[in-house]
């Protein structure tokens, strides 16, 4: 799983999180994420060493109504 962390601004200590992705699919593991990163775009980038791979989540440009 790749999280969010959100961090209290007063006391800069953790205070809850959210899944960017949920590396589970019908309880079968589709990655094993080892590091994340966000790009200068905004895009968050995360390695995988099973099955090897990187993978970049960008932010959708279709709007819902």
């Amino acid at each position: 799983m790749v999280e969010r962390l959100m961090f209290d601004q007063v006391t800069g200590r953790p205070c809850g999180s959210k899944t960017i992705v949920d590396c589970y699919i019908d309880g079968r593991r589709t990655a094993r994420p080892v590091d994340a990163a966000e790009a200068p775009d905004g895009s968050i980038v995360f390695s995988s060493d099973e099955p090897p791979a990187l993978y970049r989540i960008t932010k959708s440009q279709s709007s819902a109504n």
